[in-house]
């Protein structure tokens, strides 16, 4: 008689996979760029410091460029999110989920975080010491606005890239600035700035305050509350919204460090252009030589 087997109890249920992230999935998809960029950063950033510079003008040049990006996707962030200000962008009608997103990308940014007020009066610093104002087309600011116009969930790619940026390797590059003293930054001694016209002088602030936040926490606080709120995109955006984020995030590496190359040709050409009346005046010189030798040795043809 067969005996009677127990009936087997239900297999539990799988765990469901915790889900990925945005950000680790920006992370992840934007690592051998990012690995790049940082390698470019952290080559060329010397050579615009002591010893190798005795002024900012060089830094400068290179910070004119890269604040484009935030001066142009804050502004767009800023015009998606008061239409009030801005009637001619409000679009006729916006569905439930537009609008939240518009919601999100409201409430995503905690205050203190915004770069582009210090970004400016950095850029006049630099400009009040260098003497130059380095006004070069280089980033594309028409096609970043038109594009978070068109697609305003890509803000969050500029937001992570760009201000992660500022929280990490900011930190060190910040550090790498300050060494380089006031003098480099002011043009003056210490000294010279505390005599000046016999009145002691305040400590001005140098052209780097974009990397720097208010509060004794220095921007940790401000860095913790905005990934909390970042947290709300993943569940609100939609599968080819995220990797629309993912894909602007990666671009944006890749602008950075086309940026980074173009830099090193204006510079390159600068430093040729500075060369060219030396060139010419050589030029003419041996064009002068060979006249003379040619009078000299051949000239007695026309005789």
């Amino acid at each position: 008689m067969a005996s009677h087997l127990p009936t087997p109890s239900p297999s539990p249920p799988p765990l469901a996979a915790s889900p990925t992230t945005l950000s680790t999935q920006i992370n992840v998809a934007t690592r051998k760029r990012h690995t790049q960029l940082n390698k470019l950063i952290a080559e060329r950033l010397p050579l615009a410091l002591p010893p190798h510079a005795s002024d900012p003008k060089l830094l400068h040049r290179g910070l004119a460029l890269f604040s484009d990006i935030y001066m142009a996707f804050e502004f767009a962030w800023h015009e998606i999110t008061h239409p009030e200000l801005f009637p001619y962008s409000r679009s006729s009608k916006r569905s439930q989920h537009e609008a939240e997103v518009l919601r999100l990308l409201t409430d995503l940014r905690p205050g203190g975080l915004e770069r582009m007020p210090r970004i400016t009066r950095d850029m006049e610093r630099m400009e009040s010491v260098t003497g130059v104002d380095y006004d070069e087309a280089g980033v594309p600011t028409r096609v970043i606005i038109e594009a978070i116009q068109q697609k305003p969930h890509i803000a969050v790619a500029y937001a992570w890239v760009m201000y992660m940026a500022v929280f990490s390797g900011g930190r060190w590059i910040r550090q790498q600035f300050a060494n380089a003293g006031p003098e480099f930054w002011t043009g003056q001694s210490e000294t010279a700035r505390a005599e000046k016209d016999g009145i002691p002088q305040a400590p001005e602030l140098p052209g780097f305050s974009f990397l720097s936040f208010d509060g004794d926490a220095d921007g940790e606080d401000i860095k913790a509350e905005f990934k909390s709120r970042l947290a709300v995109a993943d569940t609100l955006l939609t599968q080819q919204e995220k990797q629309d984020v993912i894909e602007t995030a990666d671009g944006l590496f890749e602008l950075c460090i086309e940026l980074v190359g173009e830099l090193d040709r204006r510079i390159w050409w600068s430093k040729l252009y500075r060369f060219v009346p030396t060139i010419l005046t050589l030029i003419v010189l041996l064009f002068g030589l060979l006249v003379l030798y040619w009078v000299d040795n051949f000239g007695y043809l026309h005789h």
